[in-house]
């Protein structure tokens, strides 16, 4: 269970067995947790709070069939990204469901209800954060998505972002340095929701054929060892030209694209216990197994190892 301590200017990395304190503003909930579950606590410093975005909690939770929360009047903004399972939400009035691979964003001041799916348990990774022109991305959002949910790319660094904002505090003092780190992830996570948004505002028709016909080749080759060279080759184009006009289209460089495909059919393959590290990693396209084991870790928080253990004991 879930045990949150703040302190002006520090945070505490939660202890899951020391029982649970119900989040801020909280109108009713039930924190039905896997021990697993894990998350911090954050209280900013006041010129943390005026400066930059900032974090106020954030957490990765294996939720229970009765896992919910009831909340309103918290000045805080919370994405909730749906790793596994199900996730269903009432806000503003409305009923939306959160698939494994969707998001919601919304404002907490606003009256929301959301609990798992009794029989699709939900895994989440979740951020509660707020900073000065929060609630200007926030609407951009909203204007874009016509919907607190979007859906996001299978290659989403999502849950790798918010496993790193863990991550900085969890091993180190809330300070300067680590509150302007946090901050350039907010804005990354931010980016991430404000795109999906885009791209479904955006028809696919809109991009370059070849870019569409570059992100096919990766999924369908990313075991192979493909270069800007090939790029260029292939689609008869300025590997530069190329590489600026996939990250514009597609949100990450072709490279980014190829380890974040390969990092998440790496996972596909770690939630069985037929492979070994070495051989899910030659599968992958990653010849040196420490270099996949570095590559992974730097993602996920975790090494395949950790994260093949976590998997089976979510089942």
């Amino acid at each position: 269970m879930e045990s949150t301590i703040q302190s002006s200017g520090h945070v505490t990395h939660t202890d899951m067995s020391a029982g649970i304190h119900p989040p801020q503003n909280v109108l009713h909930c039930n924190m039905d947790l896997k021990s697993m579950s894990e998350g911090i606590s954050v209280r900013p410093s006041d010129q943390t709070a005026s400066t930059f975005f900032y974090v106020q909690a954030a957490g990765i939770f294996y939720c229970g069939a009765k896992y919910f929360t009831e909340r309103q009047d918290f000045p805080s903004f919370l994405i909730k990204y749906s790793m596994h399972g199900t996730g269903h939400i009432h806000y503003c009035g409305q009923d939306y469901e959160a698939p494994a691979g969707s998001a919601f964003w919304i404002d907490c001041m606003n009256h929301q209800f959301y609990h798992s799916d009794e029989t699709d348990l939900w895994t989440t990774a979740w951020l509660h954060f707020h900073g000065a022109t929060a609630a200007k991305y926030y609407e951009q959002f909203i204007a874009l998505n016509q919907s607190p949910v979007v859906k996001l790319s299978g290659n989403t660094l999502l849950c790798t972002y918010i496993r790193s904002l863990i991550d900085i505090y969890k091993h180190q003092e809330s300070d300067l340095s680590a509150d302007i780190l946090a901050s350039e992830l907010i804005v990354k996570i931010m980016t991430e929701m404000l795109m999906s948004a885009s791209s479904a505002e955006t028809p696919q028709a809109l991009q370059p054929r070849f870019i569409q016909d570059a992100v096919e080749l990766i999924l369908q080759n990313y075991t192979q060892k493909l270069t800007l060279d090939d790029f260029s080759r292939i689609f008869s184009v300025n590997k530069y030209y190329f590489q600026k006009l996939f990250k514009r289209y597609i949100g990450y460089t072709p490279k980014e694209f190829l380890t974040l495909t390969r990092i998440n059919n790496a996972k596909k393959l770690l939630r069985s216990q037929g492979s070994s590290i070495d051989q899910i990693a030659e599968a992958v396209g990653i010849d040196n197994a420490s270099h996949f084991i570095s590559i992974f870790k730097r993602h996920e928080g975790m090494t395949p190892k950790e994260y093949r253990i976590q998997e089976a004991s979510a089942k």
